[in-house]
C-alpha cells in the first residue's frame, strides 16, 4: 500500500486528549507510523533551504498494557539499512528520482504529537513488527492502557468488522491528525496454512491502512488481526478486498519482546 506526506512547520508540545463523551473506544490505541524528511527547497533563502516534512508510512496500534506498538514489517522495512539497525535514530540520505531527501527519524504519533521510535522485533514472514516509542516508561504505560486486546477466536463469515488507520494522510491529516474508521465484513473462512493464518475482509481500503487493527464492530478493543495486503488497483491504490494477518502471529511475536 502507498504512503503519503503531510507538512509540519514546527514541532508542537504534547497536549492532553480532549474529553469527548462520545469518543470511540478504538481511537486512543491507534497511531500513525512515519518519518521526518528534510527536503531541499531551491526557492528558499539560506535559513529555509531544507523543509522538514512528516511522511506517514502507515498505521500501528498499542496492545493493552504492552510497551510496544504493532505495525507491518513492510511499513518500516526501509529503516533496516545497516546504519539504522545499529542506531535507529541515525540520519540516512536517500535520493529518489526527483529530489534529494534526508531521512531523519522513525516516528510514531497521533493527534497529540510525535515521538521517536525504534524497531524491537520483526517477523517478515507474517509482515509484522514491534516498535518501542522513546518516551518515559510511566508515559508508555499510560499510552498502552488504551490499547487493544487480542481475540481468542476469529469472526464468522459475514460478521461486521471495523478497522482504523491513516489513509491518504496527505489530504486528511493537514488540519487534524485523526485516524479514519472504516467497516467491512469477514468475507470467507479464516485461511490457515502451514505458514500463516489470515482473514479475508470485504471492505474498502487504500494506502496508509497497512498496520491497522482489525476488530469486532461490536467490541472495538478486541483485535482479530492486522491489515497487511490487498488487491489494490495500480492506478488508484484502492481495493475492495484485503487480508489481515491473524492474532496468533501477533501473540507469537510479542513473546520476543
Amino acid at each position: 500500500m502507498d504512503s503519503y506526506e503531510i507538512v509540519r512547520a514546527k514541532k508542537h508540545k504534547q497536549k492532553k486528549l480532549p474529553k469527548v463523551g462520545n469518543r470511540p473506544e478504538y481511537v486512543d490505541g491507534v497511531r500513525w507510523i512515519g518519518m521526518d524528511i528534510a527536503e531541499f527547497n531551491h526557492k528558499g533563502d539560506v535559513n529555509e533551504m531544507f523543509a522538514i516534512n512528516t511522511h506517514i508510512l502507515g498505521t500501528g496500534f498499542y496492545l493493552k498494557n504492552k510497551p510496544f506498538v504493532v505495525t507491518c514489517y513492510h511499513v518500516i522495512a526501509q529503516f533496516l539499512d545497516p546504519v539504522n539497525i545499529q542506531s535507529p535514530h541515525s540520519e540516512q540520505a536517500i535520493n529518489d528520482e526527483h529530489r534529494f531527501r534526508f531521512i531523519k527519524n522513525l516516528l510514531v504519533g497521533n493527534e497529540n504529537g510525535k515521538e521517536k521510535a525504534q524497531i524491537v522485533a520483526m517477523d517478515s514472514k507474517h509482515d509484522l513488527a514491534l516498535l518501542e516509542v522513546q518516551i518515559p516508561e510511566s508515559h508508555r504505560k499510560e499510552e498502552s492502557a488504551f490499547g487493544f486486546e487480542l481475540a481468542k477466536d476469529y469472526p464468522k463469515i459475514g460478521e461486521r468488522i471495523g478497522y482504523c488507520g491513516y489513509p491518504v494522510a496527505d489530504m486528511l491529516c493537514k488540519e487534524s491528525i485523526q485516524p479514519t474508521y472504516a467497516e467491512g465484513a469477514a468475507g470467507s473462512f479464516v485461511q490457515k496454512t502451514k505458514t500463516i493464518n489470515k482473514i479475508q475482509i470485504s471492505g474498502p481500503i487504500i494506502g496508509g491502512f497497512s498496520g491497522s487493527p482489525i476488530f469486532s464492530r461490536y467490541k472495538q478493543k478486541i483485535v482479530y488481526g492486522v491489515a497487511y495486503d490487498s488487491f489494490a488497483d495500480n492506478a488508484t491504490g484502492r481495493s475492495e478486498i484485503f487480508f489481515g494477518v491473524g492474532f496468533e502471529h501477533i501473540a507469537n511475536l510479542a513473546k520476543c519482546y
